[in-house]
């Protein structure tokens, strides 16, 4: 299994937990294009997210729309994890 393949499980895992559905087929079929495309950008963003938590350094960075910051404690890795689920299309984690 690659690093990426570990990653994105533990990011859809995430996402999983913040959404107001399962994400089926007919789901996903049904988001905009704006909406996948938010959808695809969090999962990217969390496996980042995932790639910093597994490393041994005490110290790592994250680029986010080309912006690099950096992340020094399980705080950091929080603030930029909630901030990254905040990009969740509002469909999918509002509850009706």
């Amino acid at each position: 299994m690659t690093f990426f393949s570990s990653f994105i499980v533990k990011a859809s895992r995430t996402i999983d937990r913040n959404v107001n559905c399962d994400l089926t087929d007919e789901v996903l079929d049904q988001l905009t294009e704006t909406e996948d495309y938010k959808l695809k950008y969090t999962a990217c963003l969390l496996c980042d997210i995932e790639q910093v938590k597994s490393s041994n350094s005490k110290v790592n960075s994250i680029s986010i729309d080309g912006v690099s910051k950096t992340l020094k404690s399980n705080d950091d890795i929080k603030k930029v994890e909630v901030s990254a689920l905040e990009n969740l299309p509002i469909k999918l984690t509002r509850f009706i």
